[in-house]
């Protein structure tokens, strides 16, 4: 990635992202849940959207779900991303995380180069892959 922080810079403007990044450096994807009321919270904030509640435990989810929406991207914004285009920019909804303030999550479409046949609620699994700068990315495809 060009231009970015490295990601240790990234995490001293964001502490709170911490534990994602060590988690998706495993291969897991990982969220802060309220100790106090269960709830599984994405992003991560200082109080639980629920309940209030200030402290949170970190817990492994499943990178599974349903496709929400999804934008491909044609134009290269920067020269890295010349041998990537077309690519595909994610949001899925996760399969058993959370109640009725469903989590969401954003990732890129596994396969770049092309324009993928998506549809709204495909059921779709994800992967962690670390990029050349050392960046988790959340990486989405159909499911087997």
């Amino acid at each position: 990635m060009t231009g970015g922080m490295a990601p240790e810079r990234a995490l001293l403007s964001a502490p709170e992202l911490a534990s994602y990044v060590a988690a998706a450096a495993d291969g897991r994807l990982a969220m802060p849940r309220c100790v106090a009321c269960g709830h599984v919270q994405w992003p991560p904030r200082p109080r639980c959207g629920r309940c209030g509640g200030e402290l949170f435990e970190v817990v492994d989810v499943p990178m599974r779900g349903r496709l929400f929406s999804w934008t491909t991207t044609h134009r290269a914004p920067l020269p890295a991303f010349v041998d990537r285009v077309p690519y595909t920019v994610v949001i899925v909804t996760l399969d058993g995380v959370g109640d009725a303030h469903q989590v969401r999550v954003v990732g890129r479409w596994e396969q770049s180069g092309i324009v993928p046949d998506l549809r709204q609620d495909d059921p779709v699994t994800g992967r962690v892959e670390t990029d050349a700068a050392g960046y988790p990315i959340l990486l989405w495809r159909h499911r087997d």
